[in-house]
């Protein structure tokens, strides 16, 4: 009986120190790892461009507060966050307000018809009044040398 049990005692004893030394070696690799991914995400190496077709500034609640974007990837018309007319045609930043409402913004765009070879330009920008329309605005147009601003 006391043979058995040093027998198991041993046993235990060589199982614990395979489990140490595997846990040492584990923890080791571990180490390893998040010390590479730390080198490799901060070593000092930034990207000084970034490439996009459309940036959401949002509110650390989720809120939409501006948008950057090309024309295709442009954001629709919103009314309390829900688009009320459907986006895709105006390049630029659109500003909005606490409630989602969009309240203003920078659009522009310019280009010359292939085919007819007319040309058209725009710049706008504008701040609008809580719940309306604009009114503040600085805005450009030019359609075939036939061009308004105010």
């Amino acid at each position: 009986m006391r043979e058995e049990k040093s027998d198991l005692l041993l046993a235990v004893t060589l199982i614990e120190k395979r489990y140490n030394r595997l846990r040492i070696k584990f923890n080791l690799l571990l180490v390893s790892v998040a010390a590479t991914v730390i080198f490799l995400a901060f070593n000092g190496k930034y990207d000084k461009i970034l490439t996009v077709e459309r940036l959401n500034i949002i509110e650390p609640n989720g809120k939409l507060r501006m948008v950057l974007s090309n024309s295709a990837a442009s954001p629709g018309n919103l009314f309390y966050g829900k688009e009320f007319i459907t986006g895709g045609d105006r390049s630029g930043m659109i500003f909005y307000n606490d409630e989602e409402t969009e309240c203003g913004g920078l659009v522009f765009d310019g280009r010359k018809d292939s085919i007819t070879n007319k040309s058209t330009a725009f710049g706008h920008l504008s701040f609008d009044q809580y719940n309306q329309n604009q009114v503040v605005y600085l805005s450009y147009g030019d359609e075939d040398e036939s061009e308004v601003w105010g």
